[in-house]
């Protein structure tokens, strides 16, 4: 799973490592967080504030760009799949 770095609503014009994509799925993480899983071809798994969620105002079929680092990847979880259901 990459960690991802920023979510945007619109292309961000100085982000190199951007992906567009489709919400999916929101669900409620852990503590003040909501897991957002996101459809680009395969299936990318972000964790966000619930205030962010609300600022971007996530719900499934929005469209949406990740911004990604690439120091930023979970070796633990990069043979894990994603699942698009909580």
């Amino acid at each position: 799973m990459w960690k991802i770095n920023g979510l945007a609503s619109s292309r961000p014009p100085s982000c190199g490592s951007r992906v567009s994509g489709i919400v999916q799925n929101v669900s409620e993480g852990v503590d003040a967080y909501v897991d957002v899983v996101i459809d680009i071809g395969c299936l990318l798994r972000a964790r966000l504030t619930r205030k962010s969620v609300d600022q971007l105002s996530l719900s499934p079929g929005t469209p949406i760009f990740a911004l990604v680092k690439s120091v930023a990847l979970d070796r633990r979880s990069i043979a894990r799949p994603v699942d698009a259901t909580p």
